[in-house]
């Protein structure tokens, strides 16, 4: 019993680990598509809104 209760921990870290990783990447897909938008829109512009630089990667 205990090594079925290990391996389901296992699994569930993996699963937990590779939600952060998917969530990394669609925030960082979200935040280069709104640079983007940003960059080539002039009535977002003309709001005030100014592109961020884009990240380093590491």
């Amino acid at each position: 019993m205990d090594t079925v209760i290990r391996s389901v921990a296992e699994a569930q870290d993996a699963a937990w680990a590779t939600g952060q990783m998917l969530a990394a990447m669609v925030l960082s897909m979200v935040e280069a598509d709104l640079r983007v938008l940003v960059e080539h829109n002039p009535w977002l512009r003309a709001q005030g809104a100014e592109p961020r630089p884009a990240p380093e990667r590491r």
